[in-house]
């Protein structure tokens, strides 16, 4: 469903549910609730995805920052686009890839944080990561960061744009918006029917999600136990403006 690009767009939806028009609900107003909207939608997709990570298809680049890795520096400072860690990397000192595992420094000895040599380990500690232990030798485009971000937000003057998720579901962004204009209005029917869609749909969209990945669906093996488990950790990410693979804010 494109944003604003006649009667079948998100925005013409708004108004039916909300009962409203360009005046008493202006665009201003319907693109700052549908973007809320969005994010709320990446949240619910989010947590029902299994292994196939969501992106938004609106994105020309893959959810993947990378940056130098200096000797010696104590943290490499995130931005705040992103919400979750899947994955990090570093490059030893003979450029070969390693993944680090997600720790608490608060879990650390003395010894472990004073430690220098090829980092294993990570921490996430307000607006930047930490490794252990820390690196004592550079490598140009050393550290890669595997997240999940936000949507795309729309813009006031988007018109042929659509949400970047299954289209299937794009009406639950005019639903969020139409009930942000009902419920502060007190229009308790019209926010009651808008309600009960939403909580259909949600369902729904979170019954998608979390069938994606068929094609990995578990099998029994003749060669003993295996551990098939993700080999990425989740976390809150915060983003960067010195790592390349993303949008800036």
């Amino acid at each position: 469903m494109q944003y604003n690009a006649g009667t079948n767009s998100i925005v013409a939806d708004v108004h039916y549910w909300a009962g409203t028009d360009a005046i008493t609900y202006p665009i201003l107003d319907i693109t700052r609730n549908a973007n809320q909207a969005l994010s709320k939608v990446v949240e619910l997709i989010m947590r029902s995805a299994g292994r196939w990570q969501f992106d938004d298809n609106n994105y020309d680049d893959l959810p993947l920052a990378t940056t130098d890795l200096i000797a010696n520096q104590t943290n490499f400072t995130l931005a705040v686009s992103q919400l979750k860690i899947a994955r990090v990397r570093i490059k030893d000192e003979n450029g070969k890839w390693r993944i680090l595992r997600p720790i608490d420094r608060r879990d650390l000895s003395e010894h472990e944080l004073n430690a220098t040599g090829t980092p294993d380990k990570y921490d996430k500690l307000g607006a930047s990561l930490m490794f252990y232990p820390l690196q004592n030798y550079y490598q140009p485009e050393g550290i890669e960061v595997q997240f999940e971000r936000d949507a795309d937000f729309f813009e006031v003057d988007d018109t042929t744009k659509e949400p970047g998720f299954a289209s299937t579901f794009h009406r639950l962004i005019s639903l969020y918006t139409a009930l942000d204009y009902t419920e502060p209005n007190e229009l308790e029917a019209r926010s009651r029917k808008i309600q009960k869609r939403i909580e259909k749909m949600e369902a729904e969209l979170e019954e998608f999600y979390a069938d994606r990945d068929r094609d990995e669906q578990p099998f029994m093996s003749t060669e003993g136990n295996r551990d098939y488990s993700v080999d990425g950790w989740g976390g809150p990410f915060f983003g960067e403006k010195n790592f390349r693979g993303f949008p800036y804010t």
